[in-house]
């Protein structure tokens, strides 16, 4: 994964441990060559609320997308109901 926080850029591989503190500008991206899953720990609880509505449970996922136009969508639609803002990259649909 590369991940980038606090104008650093940083490269993690399997069992890496990436501090995100809160209200910082960051963002990740699997560059490796397999699949990655990603562990989160949030303090204080909340943040849980945000993939609820954002994303779909894993086992309902099999033949959903999680990226495009609608990922994106929904994404935006609950970011602020959780206090987050969310940065989109030129070229991707607002």
């Amino acid at each position: 994964m590369t991940i980038e926080v606090a104008g650093k850029t940083l490269h993690a591989s399997a069992g890496d441990l990436v501090f995100l503190p809160r209200g910082v500008e960051h963002c990740f991206k699997n560059t490796g060559d397999t699949d990655a899953k990603v562990l989160l720990v949030c303090s204080p609880a909340g943040l849980e609320n945000f993939f609820a509505e954002a994303f779909f449970p894993a086992a309902d996922a099999v033949d959903i997308p999680q990226t495009g136009e609608a990922f994106i969508g929904r994404v935006m639609n609950a970011a602020p109901k959780c206090g987050l803002e969310f940065l989109v990259p030129a070229g991707m649909p607002r």
